[in-house]
């Protein structure tokens, strides 16, 4: 369903989107709708919802009878920065992105050029930034990491094909790791299964992010399934610290086992100084590590997670409800438990 956004607020976040605050004043906001906003200029600026904040019950979709004030955060921004308010805005596109080119890059992941660039925003401390670890890390400098990303994984052109990572799970499922472009710029944990018309989007990292996607016993038993049945080594080695950036932990877990399936994994893995695994785990630990998100087991809807920015959770804030990707999830994990337990 369409709907239409009294704007009676305009404000711009860096490093430079949108806050629209208003009410909806017909139909209803069911997720990541594109939009069309006025301008000074008389040329509508078109963007994305990537987030909303609702005053009052948080559900989606939100219909206009709720009359909450909404916080709409559309990705970027006009280059005069002069959308009129008060105005109307309207979204004129459907939820879902359109298709778009891809290449795999699996190929890198025994480079210790990926591992650092994939967990550079997963280390460093409150006082140093990520970057000075680069060199004790990986024995990396910024220059070649940041090059390596350019040339493999930057998504700056809109016209460039995404790059992926995908790896493949038993009975026809697989994980990817997508790094969608312009205008998301998100790097999306995405599952799909061989009978399936369409995949599920499990969460992304991003500005305003969708986390957590997997539950700390779905990526060890991602990775005891693919040592179990993947033939390619790197995908054996790589899966398990592929998507745990995709995980919250709590104080309340055995983070002792934890840090030390870590270091024994990036030990395995190979592209870590070995007198810097500990310290790297540590901060990877730190940084991942949240007070406020529960997972619990639904027995009609598997394991949710009351995070509002959550996709795993029925009542987030950033999409639509689908008990359909509820029960694919279910599904998947299912099939984790039967090859990892």
């Amino acid at each position: 369903m369409a709907f239409t956004f009294q704007v009676q607020e305009v404000q711009y976040e860096e490093p430079g989107n949108t806050v629209l605050i208003g009410f909806i004043k017909k139909g209803e906001i069911r997720g990541r709708e594109l939009v069309a906003v006025p301008t000074q200029s008389q040329i509508p600026f078109q963007s994305h919802i990537i987030s909303m904040e609702v005053e009052g019950p948080i559900s989606t979709p939100v219909p206009a009878s709720q009359g909450s004030r909404i916080q709409l955060v559309l990705k970027g921004c006009p280059a005069n920065r002069d959308v009129l308010a008060p105005s109307l805005a309207s979204s004129i596109a459907p939820v879902e992105p359109p298709l778009q080119p891809t290449v795999d890059r699996s190929n890198l992941l025994g480079s210790p050029l990926f591992w650092a660039m994939w967990y550079s925003l997963q280390i460093g401390t409150d006082e140093v930034d990520g970057s000075e670890f680069m060199q004790p890390f990986f024995g990396l400098s910024n220059d070649a990491v940041d090059e390596f990303y350019l040339e493999n994984f930057s998504n700056a052109n809109t016209q460039a094909p995404w790059a992926l990572i995908r790896i493949p799970l038993p009975k026809g499922y697989s994980l990817e790791l997508q790094f969608a472009g312009q205008p998301y710029c998100e790097d999306r944990y995405i599952l799909a299964q061989s009978s399936w018309h369409s995949s599920v989007l499990l969460g992304y990292h991003s500005g305003h992010f969708a986390l957590p996607a997997f539950r700390w016993q779905e990526v060890m038993a991602i990775g005891k399934s693919v040592a179990l049945t993947s033939l390619i080594e790197s995908d054996r080695l790589a899966a398990p610290l592929l998507f745990f950036p995709g995980v919250y932990l709590k104080k309340d877990e055995d983070l002792n086992e934890i840090r030390s399936y870590l270091m024994s994994a990036w030990k395995a893995l190979g592209v870590v100084k070995s007198d810097g695994i500990q310290e790297m785990v540590d901060q990877i630990m730190d940084r991942l590590t949240v007070e406020n998100v529960c997972w619990q087991h639904d027995p009609d809807l598997g394991w949710i997670n009351d995070g509002p920015y959550s996709l795993r959770n029925p009542s987030t804030r950033m999409t639509e409800f689908h008990r359909e990707n509820f029960q694919k999830i279910t599904a998947f994990t299912d099939m984790l438990e039967e090859y990892s337990g």
